[in-house]
């Protein structure tokens, strides 16, 4: 067994008896000391808000997960276009 094998299991095991969140936290720095930047920049596919009900991103009420979430299950258009010119015609 290699050592980083042996240090997934051996986390995988402590995780079972221990909450790993009060031990690591993820440390901000940059544009990430920005509250707004770090909760919604990392949403991954934010472009596809546009395709959402606004009902439901209020529901959201900031919550990143839930953002994510609701983008994730965005059915955007079947068509692309090649400008915005041409998705207003």
């Amino acid at each position: 067994m290699s050592k980083p094998q042996f240090i997934d299991l051996y986390m995988k095991e402590i995780s079972k008896t221990h909450d790993m969140t009060k031990v690591f936290r993820v440390k901000r720095a940059g544009v990430d000391l920005n509250d707004i930047f770090y909760s919604i920049g990392k949403i991954h596919g934010l472009e596809n808000i546009a395709f959402c009900d606004e009902d439901a991103i209020a529901a959201c009420n900031g919550n990143p997960c839930a953002l994510q979430k609701l983008v994730n299950d965005v059915e955007g258009p079947n068509k692309f276009y090649g400008s915005f010119e041409e998705l207003l015609a």
